[in-house]
C-alpha cells in the first residue's frame, strides 16, 4: 500500500519483479496494465497509471483493496475448474511476512485474489515451478 498524496488517496502498487529484465517481460507488465485498464466492473480493480519510476522499476498503481467478501467467496467457488479455499484458511496468512508466491504455493493455486470489501480485487499471478 502506498499513497497518492496529490489525490490524497491509497493505491496499491505492483512492481516488476527484480528477476524479471527483459523488455519482452516489460512489454507484457504493461500489457497487463493495460488490458486491466480497459476493464470497467466494480469486482475489478482500477488501474490509475503504468510506468517506469526515476529508478527504471517499472510499475502499475491502482486502486487499493484490502480482503475479500463471503459473496464473492461463494461465487467464485461455483466456477467449474477453480479452486477456492476457505476463508479460515486464507487468514492463517493474514499478519504473515510471507509473500503472495509462497502463499500460493503452500496452497497450490497459480493465482490469488486479493480485496477487502468486495467492491474491487487484485489478481496475483504466481510463476509455476519446475516438478
Amino acid at each position: 500500500m502506498a499513497e497518492d498524496t496529490r489525490l490524497e488517496r491509497k493505491v496499491a502498487l505492483k512492481f516488476l519483479s527484480s528477476e524479471s529484465t527483459s523488455e519482452e517481460e516489460r512489454i507484457r507488465f504493461i500489457r497487463e496494465a493495460q488490458a486491466a485498464s480497459a476493464l470497467d466492473h466494480p469486482n475489478i480493480c482500477t488501474i490509475y497509471e503504468a510506468g517506469d519510476t526515476d529508478e527504471g522499476k517499472t510499475f502499475i498503481a491502482m486502486a487499493f483493496c484490502d480482503g475479500l467478501t463471503e459473496g464473492i467467496i461463494a461465487d467464485l467457488s461455483h466456477i467449474h475448474d477453480l479452486l477456492v479455499i476457505s476463508r479460515s484458511s486464507a487468514m492463517t496468512f493474514k499478519g504473515t511476512k510471507k509473500k503472495i508466491k509462497e502463499i500460493a504455493r503452500e496452497v497450490n493455486v497459480q493465482y490469488v485474489l486479493e480485496g477487502s470489501d468486495g467492491s474491487q480485487l487484485l489478481v496475483y499471478r504466481s510463476t509455476p515451478t519446475g516438478g
